[in-house]
């Protein structure tokens, strides 16, 4: 089975995340921030994860430079509401599959996952 890990300071995406993957058959666990995101990260073992950008203690952005150097190519899809607060070419050049901006389309977001899983 594979494992998707959600990463997002909003309780009611990482629910709906959570709860949509595990009918699609993955298996899910989630995180409220970066910091939270990388012990559960190194716990979990995932094959993916969607990371929210703005996020208290330790935001996206550091969550995924974090987990790229240690695992470089690993599958990161930026799931956000304000992608004008990053250059996405910068969040991109770091490695990060895609970027999917809020609100978010389940359907769509699952093509993604599939594709990079």
């Amino acid at each position: 089975m594979k494992k998707i890990l959600v990463v997002d300071d909003e309780h009611d995406i990482r629910e709906i995340l959570e709860e949509f993957f595990t009918l699609k058959g993955y298996s899910v666990k989630t995180a409220e921030n970066g910091e939270t995101g990388l012990e559960v990260f190194n716990d979990f073992a995932p094959d993916l994860a969607l990371v929210d950008l703005l996020m208290p203690i330790m935001n996206g952005f550091q969550f995924t430079k974090a987990v790229l150097k240690k695992h470089p190519g690993f599958p990161i899809i930026i799931i956000t509401g304000y992608s004008k607060e990053y250059n996405q070419k910068d969040i991109l050049g770091m490695g990060v599959r895609e970027i999917i901006k809020k609100p978010l389309q389940l359907d769509k977001l699952s093509e993604v996952v599939e594709k990079n899983i």
